[in-house]
């Protein structure tokens, strides 16, 4: 059972690696040239609480199930389509050994400071890293695409991941663990 487990896992990585690597080219929303940069205006935290701009490629369905997962648990989400996913990860300093399909970004209204988000990290993390922002973090990353967590569910089939803080150095400790299911809400 186990091995099926990683047989699948292993086979959404395979399939997913042109997303996760950024090296995927997505139609964009408009023809309006596309640049990576980051208007403080798009990722601020509204009146109504925290909003993300998640850039993605459009016809990527995991993202847009964490997006869904994010807005059940009250945070705020907008899709925006780049042609070059890969940018926009180098700038939020997100290591490759750490990148997944899809990179949020938000700029913190406790200290003006913007976060990225990489990846399928739960909701819950998000807003306990907003709470109380680690000193010289950037953000927080789940590497590749786990089986189970917010968007990749499958069944009922998990398997235990990570969820990491990225520090301003690029270097990388572990934020949380997430051995269940239920561990993630």
């Amino acid at each position: 059972m186990l091995t099926l487990k990683l047989f699948r896992f292993f086979a959404y990585c395979i399939f997913f690696l042109p997303f996760i690597s950024g090296f995927a080219v997505a139609e964009t929303e408009s023809n309006r040239p596309q640049s990576p940069q980051v208007s403080a205006g798009q990722t601020q935290a509204s009146n109504n609480g925290l909003q993300l701009t998640v850039y993605k490629n459009p016809s990527c369905g995991c993202c847009k199930k964490w997006m869904t997962h994010l807005n059940e648990q009250g945070i705020k989400t907008q899709a925006e389509h780049l042609d070059d996913l890969l940018a926009i990860k180098t700038q939020y300093n997100i290591p490759s050994t750490h990148r997944s399909c899809h990179t949020a970004v938000l700029t913190s209204p406790k200290n003006n400071k913007t976060y990225a988000f990489e990846g399928h990290i739960p909701a819950k993390f998000i807003k306990q890293f907003l709470e109380n922002p680690p000193t010289h973090a950037t953000g927080l990353a789940v590497p590749a695409m786990p089986v189970g967590s917010p968007g990749m569910e499958y069944g009922n089939e998990f398997l235990p991941y990570e969820v990491f803080l990225i520090k301003e150095d690029g270097s990388t400790t572990t934020y949380a663990q997430v051995q269940t299911l239920e561990d993630q809400y």
